[in-house]
């Protein structure tokens, strides 16, 4: 388990990451570093698993697809 943008941003692009949780909250938290955007970064492929809501948060979980 890999937390904090550009930590993971970085185990993205050594090809480190094999699945991806994606926690969205009715919350606004402001700025910080983006995860999925990197200026001539890597492509990464998601394939969807799994979708779990409850209580307006949901939980997207995906498997990152060689290619």
């Amino acid at each position: 388990m890999v937390t904090g943008a550009d930590t993971v941003r970085q185990c993205f692009e050594e090809g480190l990451v094999d699945e991806v949780l994606v926690q969205v909250a009715p919350i606004m938290l402001g700025d910080g570093i983006r995860l999925f955007q990197v200026p001539g970064g890597r492509r990464v492929h998601l394939e969807p698993i799994s979708l779990t809501a409850s209580g307006g948060r949901a939980d997207l979980r995906y498997r990152v697809v060689s290619r």
